[in-house]
Protein backbone atom coordinates (compact mmCIF):
# COMPACT_ATOMS: atom_id res chain seq x y z
CA UNK A 1 0.00 0.00 0.00
CA UNK A 2 1.04 3.39 -0.74
CA UNK A 3 2.25 5.84 2.05
CA UNK A 4 0.75 8.68 1.22
CA UNK A 5 -2.95 9.89 0.14
CA UNK A 6 -2.84 10.98 -3.88
CA UNK A 7 -5.52 13.91 -4.84
CA UNK A 8 -6.31 14.76 -8.25
CA UNK A 9 -6.40 18.24 -8.81
CA UNK A 10 -8.70 19.38 -11.47
CA UNK A 11 -9.04 22.45 -12.89
CA UNK A 12 -10.28 24.64 -15.72
CA UNK A 13 -8.83 28.31 -17.38
CA UNK A 14 -6.21 28.72 -14.57
CA UNK A 15 -8.67 28.04 -11.93
CA UNK A 16 -9.35 25.36 -9.50
CA UNK A 17 -12.82 23.36 -9.86
CA UNK A 18 -14.63 23.12 -6.18
CA UNK A 19 -15.00 19.76 -6.45
CA UNK A 20 -11.06 19.61 -6.43
CA UNK A 21 -11.73 21.84 -2.82
CA UNK A 22 -14.39 18.96 -1.77
CA UNK A 23 -12.17 15.80 -2.49
CA UNK A 24 -9.17 17.93 -0.62
CA UNK A 25 -11.75 17.91 2.47
CA UNK A 26 -12.07 14.27 2.26
CA UNK A 27 -8.02 13.93 1.81
CA UNK A 28 -7.94 15.82 5.07
CA UNK A 29 -10.13 12.90 6.72
CA UNK A 30 -9.08 9.85 5.75
CA UNK A 31 -5.04 10.95 6.38
CA UNK A 32 -5.91 11.41 9.64
CA UNK A 33 -8.22 8.21 10.28
CA UNK A 34 -4.72 6.25 7.96
CA UNK A 35 -2.50 7.83 9.18
CA UNK A 36 -0.72 8.85 5.53
CA UNK A 37 0.15 12.12 4.02
CA UNK A 38 -2.04 14.25 1.29
CA UNK A 39 -0.44 15.35 -1.71
CA UNK A 40 -1.96 17.18 -4.78
CA UNK A 41 -0.95 16.07 -8.22
CA UNK A 42 -1.75 18.41 -11.18
CA UNK A 43 -1.79 17.46 -14.54
CA UNK A 44 -1.92 20.55 -17.15
CA UNK A 45 0.22 23.09 -18.80
CA UNK A 46 1.23 26.26 -17.26
CA UNK A 47 0.67 24.87 -13.58
CA UNK A 48 3.05 27.30 -11.72
CA UNK A 49 0.12 29.76 -10.41
CA UNK A 50 -2.39 26.97 -9.61
CA UNK A 51 0.29 24.94 -7.67
CA UNK A 52 1.30 27.94 -5.65
CA UNK A 53 -2.56 28.67 -4.86
CA UNK A 54 -2.83 25.04 -3.63
CA UNK A 55 0.30 24.69 -2.11
CA UNK A 56 -0.39 28.04 -0.15
CA UNK A 57 -4.15 27.11 0.77
CA UNK A 58 -3.15 23.82 2.49
CA UNK A 59 0.10 23.47 2.84
CA UNK A 60 0.47 20.56 0.76
CA UNK A 61 3.00 19.23 -1.51
CA UNK A 62 1.87 19.64 -4.86
CA UNK A 63 3.49 17.75 -7.67
CA UNK A 64 2.62 18.86 -11.31
CA UNK A 65 2.75 16.77 -14.27
CA UNK A 66 3.43 19.08 -17.05
CA UNK A 67 1.53 17.84 -20.59
CA UNK A 68 0.24 19.94 -23.41
CA UNK A 69 -2.81 17.53 -24.08
CA UNK A 70 -4.14 17.69 -20.36
CA UNK A 71 -4.61 21.69 -20.32
CA UNK A 72 -7.99 21.20 -18.98
CA UNK A 73 -7.98 18.15 -16.34
CA UNK A 74 -11.30 16.59 -15.45
CA UNK A 75 -11.51 12.44 -14.80
CA UNK A 76 -14.67 13.04 -17.51
CA UNK A 77 -11.93 14.23 -20.29
CA UNK A 78 -14.31 17.33 -21.31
Amino acid sequence: MSDKIIVLGEHRENKMKRIFWETIGLGFKLSTVLQKEVSVVLLGKNLDSLAQEVSTKTDLEVIGLVNEKCENYTPEGL
